[in-house]
């Protein structure tokens, strides 16, 4: 778990280049984005389904993202976007998600 949530801080951070977040807020989406794929893993190693477990970690990013957006006084954007999108939506498999919510 170690190495991926290592894996999820620079994909979040080279996800923030690529959108061209300011530099001062790479470590913060970085962060960001190793939560979110924490506390998905977490939930889904307790045993809970991979779509409450997105849900939750969603939830928790965008209410840290707000904390983290206060500090930096910055859009709140810029951190919940990285951090939902890495951490909760590619990292995942949103294909499985989205045939549990169709079928």
């Amino acid at each position: 778990m170690a190495i991926e949530l290592v894996l999820s801080f620079f994909t979040t951070v080279a996800f923030g280049i690529v959108f061209n977040v300011p530099a001062r807020t790479l470590v913060g989406c970085g962060l960001i984005g190793m939560f979110s794929w924490f506390m998905y893993g977490w939930i889904t190693m307790m045993g809970i389904s991979p779509l409450i477990a997105t849900w939750i970690a969603s939830f928790s990013v965008a209410t840290v993202s707000g904390w983290f957006a206060r500090i930096a006084k910055v859009p709140v954007t810029i951190f919940s976007i990285s951090g939902i999108y890495i951490g909760c939506i590619s990292c995942n498999n949103t294909s499985a998600i989205l045939f549990y919510l169709c079928f």
